[in-house]
């Protein structure tokens, strides 16, 4: 656990690492058993709690080696201290803020609470951008090949877009109920950022409604390109019977003669391949003209 004194030092931050535990973090602030329960049992949701002060569970997400990950943030603002509780890289970027005194975060515990959400805003515009650029390389794959796509790729896309616009809806309730009325007792100032903090989750709302609705333009031109791709293979297939048609009749024919040809004109055979040799040629050149092949 790291502690940051704030200036009149009497307040205090308290910046814990979630990969140690969450009931052991939550143990070293020495809450009520019935808090820790409570964050505990609602650590995968979006809530606000105003119990002993304001208890926010943000559970969220991360990007860890490309792909998305499941991170919990906890922050408890208290009169006198400010606990957050996530990975050791937002932990950082908390730090980060508190030196440089970002939007004068050093001021007050609310204050820097305010500033935590909306660095976490700025995680989830990366993990914004992690998941347009994976439907970048899924329509790049699609123009090129459309073969090699399999179905499990959209799926995977959409549902990381399904968990994401989930997961902004309920942090944009969250700050929606810090902006009522005062209920959870922050500062001006501080309702300043969060506002700040609901306005962009409104725009990344937005944003995700807007990649979905790509999304599913990326799929019907794979399903088109793909019936496309169908027809042509078809059309060839089409093409080759026609060619063959008169051969295996022809063909068919000769071998059902039980007098053999070859027993009263030498040369029946050579002639009968090539008439069908130019019947064949003929088809395909005019198969050809019409593009069939």
């Amino acid at each position: 656990m790291e502690v940051l004194s704030f200036p009149d030092g009497f307040r205090k931050a308290f910046l814990l690492d979630v990969n140690e535990g969450i009931e052991e973090a939550l143990k070293k602030l020495l809450l009520p058993d019935d808090l820790v329960s409570l964050i505990v049992r609602d650590i995968d949701r979006q809530r606000a709690i105003p119990q002993d002060g304001l208890t926010l569970i943000l559970g969220g997400f991360r990007i860890k080696e490309g792909e998305l990950e499941h991170s919990p943030l906890i922050l408890l603002l208290r009169e006198d201290y400010l606990a957050v509780i996530s990975a050791g890289d937002f932990l950082k970027k908390v730090k980060e803020d508190f030196e440089r005194n970002s939007y004068s975060c050093r001021s007050s515990p609310d204050l820097l609470m305010s500033v935590s959400l909306l660095r976490l805003v700025d995680e989830y515009y990366k993990i914004y951008d992690l998941i347009e650029d994976k439907i970048d390389e899924l329509e790049d794959k699609v123009a090129e090949n459309p073969s090699e796509v399999g179905i499990d790729e959209f799926r995977r896309v959409r549902n990381s877009l399904i968990r994401f616009r989930r997961a902004l809806y309920s942090f944009r309730e969250v700050a929606s109920l810090m902006l009522g009325r005062g209920i959870y007792g922050i500062s001006g100032d501080a309702e300043r950022i969060v506002q700040e903090v609901y306005e962009d989750l409104i725009q990344l709302m937005d944003m995700v409604e807007s990649q979905k609705e790509r999304l599913a333009d990326i799929r019907d031109l794979h399903l088109s390109a793909l019936s496309l791709s169908l027809n042509e293979v078809m059309k060839k297939l089409t093409a080759l019977n026609v060619i063959a048609l008169p051969l295996i009749i022809i063909a068919g024919i000769y071998g059902m003669n039980l007098i053999i040809p070859e027993a009263r004109w030498p040369y029946t055979y050579p002639v009968v391949l090539l008439v069908m040799f130019l019947m064949a040629a003929f088809s395909a050149f005019l198969l050809r003209r019409r593009g069939w092949i």
